[in-house]
């Protein structure tokens, strides 16, 4: 529901001439207020028996203002498969610091057991109604996901592409423009989150890339917040091609895309976007 500020200004938009429309803006670009942020950020985490993860923050407010001397909040919330909240931690990044939280070392010290679900993100500079963090527009908490093997040595990088919004609704099919050889590999996964605040049904297809014939699905509900992983062994399919495609018939949210992963015959991995 709109504020009452707001409802005044867009009524204040249509009835009054445009110069005082415009006198109205400034002023209220001077004003002390709330700088404007995003939805929370929102990415995968794994902590099983073979990975371990790595939240990387860093104080962007700093990259983009040098000269301005920045401290910034960091909070963090993260949720296990099924959704549920498990934990809120925060910290604090200096002017032009940067951080890696290790998750398992996290989970370790509050007795958690999540092996994999979604981890939030929202970084807010300490003194926010500062009208210089203001020009900067809206404030995204962008960060990255390191996950690490120690067993196999394989490292794994990638960046958000969703919002924990309310707004949020589903998306349309989607179907991946990657290409997976099938050559010496021994599973594809696709790791899938549900950033919206209700319950959504899909269907992760391997579908052969030159026809778009399927070869095996995985149909699974997550609820809001929640994630699961649609694990295809490739040694238990009939008629696999050399090459394949990743679908879903409709997504959570527009751009919640699944992580593909790849596990390799020797045990080594690597994961990227889909």
């Amino acid at each position: 529901m709109p504020s009452l500020f707001t409802t005044v200004e867009r009524l204040a938009m249509r009835l009054l001439p445009p110069k005082v429309t415009e006198s109205l803006q400034r002023f209220k670009h001077e004003l002390p207020l709330k700088l404007h942020l995003s939805a929370p950020v929102v990415q995968l985490y794994l902590d099983d028996a073979h990975t371990r993860s790595f939240v990387g923050l860093n104080n962007f407010y700093s990259f983009l203002l040098a000269d301005i001397e920045t401290s910034a909040r960091v909070q963090l919330r993260f949720h296990d498969s099924g959704g549920g909240l498990v934990l809120r931690h925060s910290l604090d990044l200096a002017h032009f610091a940067a951080r890696a939280v290790d998750v398992r070392a996290l989970f370790d010290h509050h007795r958690i057991r999540s092996p994999f679900g979604v981890v939030t993100a929202q970084i807010t500079p300490t003194e926010p109604r500062r009208k210089v963090y203001r020009d900067l527009g809206r404030a995204s908490a962008q960060f990255f996901m390191f996950y690490r093997d120690d067993e196999t040595g394989s490292v794994e990088q990638v960046h958000p592409l969703s919002t924990a919004d309310r707004d949020n609704r589903p998306s349309a099919a989607f179907l991946s423009s990657q290409v997976i050889s099938t050559h010496k590999v021994r599973q594809v996964i696709a790791f899938q989150y549900n950033p919206s605040s209700f319950s959504h049904s899909l269907e992760h297809s391997l579908v052969n890339a030159e026809t778009g014939e399927p070869v095996a699905s995985r149909r699974a509900t997550i609820p809001p917040m929640g994630s699961t992983r649609a694990v295809f062994t490739l040694a238990d399919l009939a008629n696999l091609p050399a090459r394949l495609s990743l679908a879903v018939d409709a997504l959570p949210s527009a751009n919640s895309k699944p992580m593909l992963r790849r596990v390799f015959d020797g045990g080594r991995h690597s994961m990227s976007h889909s």
